[in-house]
């Protein structure tokens, strides 16, 4: 199967405290990331805040330029010219973490669904895209008497819906889903994971999943990418990496989620270090329980530990 998403050696750097007479301080956000999501796919990034997976995402749609590597997305080099981020604006959209900020409180839920629509397909009728947006909202489970509505009158979970509705409006090939349900209700998230299983069976689309939530990680996603200060620490099969980790730290995002499947790993301790100043050698060593003074002085490469399992550790 073809890769849809392709990301090789993306680096991020921004520049802290930068002004005309100072260079500021490299804060180095993203740092060497390579992964492929095949073709009709779902790819799961998981890590602590501050891992640098909304970066990457950012980076994938567009909103930011790399620092260095290359992303290609369907065989296409996105280098920032505009006609490459028109392109990608129909073939990839994204669906937020907030659905209580990401719309527009001003418009109602036609305006908001067929907006898309409107700038990018001019000249479609008013009745075309009446049509459109009643289609859209039946697709998400929404009644077409909600069109009128406007946000604060939808619960969490209708919002959600809203947001998949308009990016679904162009037809895309991939959807970046940033947090889809951190901010619903437990009741709640299960029927939304569930409408974007649905959608990916029917429409064959591509999804990046970023999270937090090693269970959402694991019910949407076939591979599993685990960030740790802007690196890849760990990637594979969901199943795999969940049953067999290689890599302490994911060992310990296990224990955090599942204490009685994760009762062997050590808890983390500490705090995620600032990425202005960075560990030498294994940037997880100062909250590994294993690290080793090869560890300190050392950074791993990510080497193959099993077919198709990767891991960034001297001992995996």
């Amino acid at each position: 199967m073809s890769a849809f998403i392709s990301i090789t050696d993306v680096h991020k750097v921004y520049r802290v405290g930068a002004g005309m007479l100072r260079r500021g301080q490299a804060l180095q956000a993203v740092r060497g990331v390579s992964l492929a999501v095949a073709k009709g796919a779902s790819y799961g990034l998981v890590g602590e805040s501050g891992s640098g997976k909304s970066t990457l995402a950012k980076i994938v749609m567009g909103a930011e330029r790399p620092s260095a590597g290359t992303v290609q997305i369907d065989g296409r080099l996105m280098d920032g010219r505009a006609s490459a981020l028109s392109w990608l604006r129909t073939c990839l959209q994204p669906v937020l973490q907030d659905p209580y900020g990401s719309l527009n409180p001003t418009f109602c839920v036609r305006q908001l669904v067929d907006e898309p629509l409107r700038i990018h397909h001019k000249g479609l009728s008013a009745r075309e895209l009446t049509l459109r947006v009643n289609t859209l909202l039946a697709q998400v489970g929404l009644p077409t008497h909600l069109a009128l509505r406007h946000p604060r009158e939808l619960s969490g979970g209708q919002k959600q819906r809203v947001a998949i509705a308009r990016a679904l409006a162009l037809s895309p090939q991939c959807l970046v889903l940033d947090e889809p349900v951190s901010a619903l209700d437990v009741s709640v998230q299960a029927q939304v994971l569930n409408l974007l299983d649905d959608m990916q069976a029917e429409r064959g689309l591509t999804y990046l999943l970023i999270s937090h939530d090693l269970a959402v990680v694991a019910h949407m996603s076939d591979h599993v990418g685990v960030m740790y200060l802007g690196a890849l620490q760990e990637q594979g099969p969901v199943e795999q990496v969940l049953a067999a980790p290689r890599h302490p730290y994911t060992r310990a995002l296990i224990a955090a989620a599942e204490p009685v499947r994760g009762r062997l790993a050590e808890p983390l301790q500490g705090e995620v270090p600032s990425p202005l100043a960075p560990p030498s050698g294994c940037v997880f060593h100062p909250r590994c329980p294993a690290a080793s003074a090869r560890c300190r002085r050392e950074a791993p490469p990510l080497r193959q530990v099993a077919q198709g399992h990767w891991a960034a550790c001297h001992n995996a």
